[in-house]
């Protein structure tokens, strides 16, 4: 199925990580980080006023709804044999 809507849902962020410890006498420091982005084409009947997310222990979430007039937009298109 190819989906119309022009505008994908991207999500986009940054992980970071810092982490210091005493082994003997030294002091180790190591810092990690890095950006990341995704794109989601969501479906026709989506309703982009109507997203929300949720971040909770670690884990994104992300509720998209129906929009309601959706159907009214569809268009069937019959084929005709030549």
């Amino acid at each position: 199925m190819t989906i119309l809507s022009p505008d994908p849902l991207t999500i986009s962020g940054e992980k970071r990580h810092d982490e210091e410890r005493h082994e003997g006498g030294t002091l180790l420091s190591e810092r990690r980080y890095g950006a990341f982005a995704r794109s989601i084409q969501l479906p026709e009947d989506a309703d982009p006023a109507e997203i929300e997310a949720h971040f909770k222990k670690g884990v994104l979430t992300i509720q998209v709804r129906k929009d309601e007039n959706a159907a009214s937009r569809v268009r069937r298109i019959d084929v005709k044999k030549d």
